[in-house]
């Protein structure tokens, strides 16, 4: 199997478990939903407090856009996440207003689109670990360590939508084009 092969079964073949609360108002909702990621467009709190409004009074669906890193280390080794990407997940659960479906984002790459994504510790980006140095995304390592990631993420945020590769799509259009 060639490795696009083998990332696109991965990630099309992890469990999903959809939230039954967040889809019964979906279906309560207009059929199109809409998302705005909050992407600052500085780094102010009044900046990220007015980000925060608009997106949550013009959109129907939260977005979670998390493509900044993973806490490899703890992931490989079953721990609890740094309490820093704790922190971050909680504060953005319970930013999501009640009853709205959320729509989750989430990237095994760097934003490079060809990277494994970097490492995240408690103060930001570390060196990725041993294990992972020069390893390719169908890494029995880097599969399980992923998988596992992503049911962290469900667990949490309780998508109605899950995109587990975001622009992954990358990978394709470099290899094959």
């Amino acid at each position: 199997m060639k490795r696009v092969d083998i990332i696109l079964v991965a990630l099309l073949t992890l469990p999903i478990v959809a939230n039954t609360q967040a889809l019964t108002s979906t279906r309560n909702a207009s059929p199109t939903q809409f998302g705005i990621t909050s992407f600052p467009y500085d780094t102010t709190l009044e900046a990220i407090e007015n980000v925060r409004r608009i997106v949550t009074d013009n959109s129907t669906l939260a977005a979670i856009h998390l493509d900044n890193g993973i806490p490899w280390r703890e992931i490989l080794d079953g721990a609890p996440l740094p309490p820093s990407i704790r922190g971050d997940w909680a504060e953005r659960v319970a930013a999501i207003p009640h009853g709205r479906p959320v729509h989750v984002g989430l990237a095994p790459l760097d934003t490079d689109r060809k990277s494994l994504a970097p490492a995240l510790g408690e103060k930001g980006r570390i060196p990725l670990p041993d294990e992972l140095t020069a390893t390719d995304l169908d890494d029995p390592k880097v599969i399980s360590a992923y998988s596992r990631y992503v049911r962290l993420a469900i667990a949490t945020f309780h998508p109605t939508y899950l995109n587990i590769g975001i622009e992954a799509g990358e990978i394709m259009s470099r290899d094959i084009l």
